[in-house]
């Protein structure tokens, strides 16, 4: 019975009843279990079962390399070490970097903030300060026009109540004056009205041929009274009267000299004005002079706008004793 144990028919009666003995497997254990087996059998055939390969000692050459390969590990390890470090730091400078950018960008709007509202301070400060200057400014304009209207209002009431008082409608005198002037020449030279004219007696002279009278003034008086007028409203005192009238004469003379040379501006500006024949230093002909103000012309001897005929015929005698080269007979054809 024992030999036919050791046959290779009975080994296989065994595995058949081991076979049967054993729990059920799934087939894919069973696989895994048979190539397990059959790689053993193959590799080490000599080898009893379940018995450990023995380690073959590692020559000096691969101990070389093992060394040489642990080293290039730990190079690798170490530089990524160093790449690691490298990029911790340098991702820390930009976070620092980046936290100052935000800093200084925070305090640049905070002072931009700042500086805007000193800015908005400082333009609101001018322009109240303006507002305030032009409502003062606006304010001592309207007094000083109430003022100047007040003054006025004030100097035309002395005025009227001056013609008032020394009223003298009807009061004639009874010879002509020695130096007389007519209502309308007090009018234009002396800028005095007909109610003003009332303050002064006159010489009536009739005209047969117009049958009208004219009104002859002293001129000495009319010359007095339109003085008088003018420093009362120009505002001077009316006493002493000397110096009353002294100031009202040049406050006339000056008038008079203002309003000649704004008119000769006028004429002298104006396009063909001197080609129409207005000459300013030519005062022989009046109606040639409609330009200068009327105590002007008063003062060269006009009457009426007009040159009487005897200083019209002396003043052309003139011309032609001045100026050898006038020809009289081309400027009388003209």
């Amino acid at each position: 019975m024992a030999a036919e144990q050791d046959t290779p028919a009975g080994d296989v009666v065994a595995d058949a009843q081991d076979h049967e003995e054993a729990p059920e497997r799934t087939k894919r254990q069973r696989t895994h279990a048979d190539a397990s087996k059959h790689a053993t059998s193959i590799s080490t055939p000599e080898s009893p079962p379940n018995k450990r390969r023995r380690r073959e000692p590692i020559s000096a050459a691969d101990d070389a390399t093992v060394k040489e390969a642990e080293s290039y590990k730990e190079k690798a390890r170490k530089a990524e070490q160093v790449r690691d470090a490298t990029k911790k730091k340098r991702k820390e400078e930009e976070k620092i970097a980046k936290q100052k950018a935000k800093e200084v960008k925070k305090a640049r709007e905070a002072a931009d903030k700042k500086r805007q509202a000193e800015d908005k301070a400082v333009i609101k400060a001018v322009k109240d300060k303006e507002c305030e200057d032009k409502k003062k400014k606006t304010i001592a304009e309207k007094t000083k026009k109430q003022e100047e209207k007040e003054q006025k209002e004030h100097r035309k009431k002395q005025w009227e109540d001056y013609c008032t008082t020394h009223n003298f409608t009807g009061a004639t005198l009874a010879e002509e004056p020695g130096e007389s002037i007519t209502q309308s020449d007090a009018g234009q030279y002396y800028t005095l009205k007909p109610n003003e004219l009332a303050c002064l007696p006159h010489h009536p002279r009739k005209n047969p041929l117009y049958k009208n009278t004219t009104k002859l003034f002293d001129e000495d008086e009319v010359r007095s009274l339109a003085y008088r007028k003018y420093a009362i409203f120009g505002g001077v005192s009316q006493s002493p009267e000397s110096t009353m009238l002294a100031e009202g004469k040049k406050l006339w003379d000056d008038e008079g000299e203002r309003l000649g040379k704004d008119k000769l501006e006028l004429v002298t500006a104006c396009p063909g004005g001197l080609a129409r024949g207005i000459d300013p230093s030519f005062d022989g002909n009046g109606d040639l002079n409609w330009w200068r103000d009327p105590r002007e012309l008063r003062r060269l001897g006009f009457k009426n706008g007009k040159l009487p005929a005897n200083r019209k015929r002396a003043s052309r005698k003139k011309a032609r004793s001045d100026d050898e080269s006038f020809d009289y007979n081309h400027h009388e054809d003209h």
